[in-house]
């Protein structure tokens, strides 16, 4: 895997989450058998943004040489995902999310791995 890889698979799966999350949270919650007020679909909407320009950093970055704004994305990108699996994880465990849940359980631990790869492992 190269970083290269590593920044359209991550931005890609970002993206498209952010945009399912912007355009129809209800939908997003429907999936993993959960209802949200509309203070909860604002805040999911915000979210998908922020999702969306994460994807959209990691997408224009995937050509960048060592530096050190490529350094600062992987550490973003670790952090990120980091936090979004264990978000996920706790929220899966704690039976707030249904089991298609794991499937972002699975994405988010795969991703934050590759990214602590880069960061730990395999330095520029």
């Amino acid at each position: 895997m190269t970083i290269k890889n590593l920044f359209i698979v991550g931005a890609i799966i970002i993206f498209v989450s952010g945009v399912g999350t912007v355009i129809a949270p209800e939908l997003m919650f429907d999936m993993w058998g959960m209802t949200a007020d509309p203070a909860g679909l604002i805040l999911t909407r915000l979210g998908g943004a922020l999702e969306i320009g994460l994807g959209v950093i990691l997408w224009f970055a995937r050509n960048s040489g060592p530096n050190e704004a490529r350094r600062a994305i992987v550490i973003g990108g670790f952090v990120t995902y980091g936090l979004m699996f264990i978000v996920m994880l706790i929220s899966q465990l704690s039976g707030g999310v249904n089991i298609s849940g794991w499937l972002n359980v699975a994405l988010y631990l795969l991703l934050t791995l590759g990214f602590a790869y880069f960061l730990f492992l395999k330095k520029d």
